[in-house]
């Protein structure tokens, strides 16, 4: 399990699971696709990310994906505090 600081004092675990569908899903994957390339239904990736957004207490998919790239540090199953994090500037017009 990852233990993931939310700054606020917090802490949220991530399964080995939902780290890897967070992976997929910050590469800019589709949820079927995900699913494809770990084998599982849809609807478990579809949870999976339910419940990491929910953990986080994020709105949508591209908050998640943004806040993953932001913390990348959670793919090396290092805690990180997002407050002393500074979160890039990302140009979505690229």
């Amino acid at each position: 399990m990852q233990h993931i600081s939310t700054g606020t004092g917090v802490y949220v675990l991530l399964s080995p699971r939902e780290t890897e569908v967070l992976r997929h899903l910050a590469s800019g994957l589709a949820n079927k696709e995900i699913a494809y390339r770990l084998h599982i239904e849809i609807g478990t990736v579809t949870a999976h990310v339910s419940h990491m957004m929910t953990a986080l207490r994020l709105g949508n998919r591209v908050q998640l994906c943004r806040w993953a790239l932001t913390h990348r540090a959670v793919f090396h199953g290092e805690a990180v505090d997002p407050a002393h994090v500074a979160v890039p500037d990302i140009d979505l017009a690229a």
